[in-house]
């Protein structure tokens, strides 16, 4: 039954069928129409072979009706019918999944914070963010550095992981895991980049907000917490120091600031 998911990525652009998936899938139950059976069997030899390279790069799916599917993302807007997966997804349900996100544009001293705070104070949180170059692996690196599980969300598919060497940097830990709902074979479009955020906001029980702009990425994964009613946590900042004016913005707007630690926890 739950190879049937996998025409979602052989026929990406198929409006018909992504119809048909929103018709087959009702209270969390997958009953293919018609229309998928028979585009599912005249596919057989194009999801074989999609199988085997799967299989071949170490990559697993989940679909809606596994287990190890995450069901509140049911309860929102959009829910991908299936993501990639490298790396053991099972921790997920073992730790409370945080979503720490900021600037590519890293700024010097809260790297250094990072290192010395964060993942070291914080062992019972799955630390979740976007793989970017920037504050996202730096969120990264240090929860490995310090042995802790992270999560990485890519804006592409596994077999096109982006940023470029992404995957041959980080996936020889044993504590991370990738994600993707895009088809292993997507390359990365800016487009991408807010479905990433809405799935990551998504997988997380929390939002942290390191460093930001107010026309930002970072702001964009805020705006989605919001509408998901995540806990919404913002680092407080220079009031004076323009690469964090996204900070400032939301925490005129009430979002939970974080001066320590202590604190957030």
């Amino acid at each position: 039954m739950r190879d049937f998911f996998l025409l979602v990525w052989l026929f990406p652009n198929n409006k018909r069928l992504k119809d048909e998936f929103k018709i087959s899938f009702k209270d969390r139950k997958f009953s293919p129409s018609s229309f998928i059976k028979d585009l599912f069997f005249r596919s057989k030899d194009e999801i074989s072979n999609l199988i085997k390279i799967l299989k071949k790069n170490s990559i697993t799916y989940i679909t809606v009706v596994d287990e190890l599917y995450p069901r509140e993302i049911l309860t929102y807007n959009y829910q991908p019918y299936i993501f990639s997966c490298k790396g053991d997804f099972s921790i997920y349900s073992q730790l409370e999944p945080v979503c720490f996100v900021g600037s590519r544009r890293l700024d010097p001293e809260l790297e250094e914070w990072i290192f010395e705070n964060i993942s070291i104070q914080f062992t019972k949180i799955l630390f979740v963010s976007g793989g970017a170059i920037g504050t996202d692996q730096a969120i990264h690196r240090s929860a490995i550095r310090s042995k802790n599980k992270t999560l990485f969300v890519l804006p592409s598919g596994l077999l096109n992981a982006y940023p470029k060497g992404v995957l041959a940097r980080f996936e020889n830990s044993k504590n991370t895991v990738f994600v993707s709902q895009f088809s292993p074979f997507q390359k990365m479009y800016k487009s991408n980049f807010y479905a990433r955020n809405y799935f990551m906001s998504a997988l997380s029980n929390r939002v942290v907000i390191l460093q930001a702009e107010v026309k930002s990425g970072t702001l964009v994964t805020s705006k989605y917490a919001v509408e998901m009613n995540k806990e919404l946590f913002v680092l407080s900042c220079s009031p004076w120091d323009k690469r964090y004016t996204g900070n400032k913005k939301l925490l005129n707007e009430g979002a939970g600031h974080i001066i320590n630690l202590d604190l957030f926890q």
